[in-house]
């Protein structure tokens, strides 16, 4: 009788440990891009879903931990090695990544840049204005929009500092001290260390520039919206988008990334939840991880 308990027991503790291991991993973070968005899993492994005529949506079988959508290309850092990984169009040498080691990478139209292990900046491909032209300063933290012109970083003094295009003043970046920085296609936001938001940039008469009441935990931009995740972990998202991106959905989110014209968020509990424009199926989340 002892022995067929143990039997029992240990049957129960296999399936429960196969039952725990094909347990599907909750995403980490999110990028929207041009017509795709692609999440990081806890388990560091990248899955994207939406337009994949350039591949740009077919994710190599690597761990990471960054990435980034852009355009029409992908873009990673590898977990281990901390090289470049991009993937998708290549027309002006936006997927062809430079040598070395890397912390964060931004992918924006055709072009691509990243945050050196030495904080500098590498950008590769075709930038609009002098976007692929990054100035010559020690960055903590640096974005470009898939479909802007402009980047933004957070140098390590906590300044903002831009280049590329300015048109709007986009690229007139606000004194004081900034935790970081997010771009949009015409607009750009910084949070401050006291966590309240300030922005700068094309106001369309929309109210992009907000900013939201209170402080925030991060915020993300699109063409003439900007969403931000409150202390609270609610959604605010401010200005107009034709296919909602302004309209948030409710819930507890934890990171945020709104592309050309759809968002993607992922909940605290590691459920990502887009909604905007689907023409391609970008904001139709793959099992796993909806």
């Amino acid at each position: 009788m002892t022995a067929c308990i143990r039997l029992v027991v240990a049957a129960f503790c296999a399936v429960a440990a196969i039952g725990l291991t094909a347990a599907p991993a909750g995403a980490v973070k999110v990028t929207a891009g041009g017509q795709h968005s692609c999440a990081l899993k806890d388990n560091s492994r990248v899955v994207c879903w939406g337009a994949d005529d350039y591949g740009q949506s077919s994710p190599p079988k690597a761990r990471f931990v960054s990435v980034s959508a852009g355009e029409y290309h992908t873009c990673g850092v590898v977990k281990k090695s901390r090289k470049l990984r991009c993937w998708g169009r290549n027309d002006y040498g936006e997927t062809d990544a430079p040598k070395g080691k890397f912390r964060s990478v931004s992918a924006a139209y055709y072009v691509t840049c990243a945050l050196r292990a030495n904080g500098r900046v590498a950008c590769f491909g075709y930038g609009f204005y002098g976007v692929d032209d990054p100035p010559s300063r020690t960055f903590k933290s640096i974005h470009a929009h898939a479909y802007g012109e402009h980047a933004c970083g957070v140098l390590l003094s906590g300044k903002a500092l831009c280049w590329g295009d300015n048109d709007y003043g986009k690229g007139d970046e606000p004194g004081g001290k900034f935790r970081s920085v997010q771009t949009g296609a015409y607009h750009a936001c910084g949070i401050r260390p006291n966590s309240r938001v300030k922005c700068w940039g094309y106001d369309g008469g929309y109210g992009e520039l907000g900013p939201p009441a209170g402080k925030v935990r991060a915020v993300s931009l699109g063409y003439y919206v900007t969403c931000a995740i409150k202390r609270n972990r609610k959604l605010d998202c401010f200005g107009y988008d034709s296919y909602g991106v302004d309209q948030e959905p409710p819930g507890k989110y934890r990171s945020i990334s709104l592309g050309e014209e759809h968002a993607c968020a992922v909940r605290t509990n590691g459920r990502v939840r887009c909604w905007g424009d689907n023409g391609d199926g970008e904001t139709d989340v793959p099992p796993g991880i909806k």
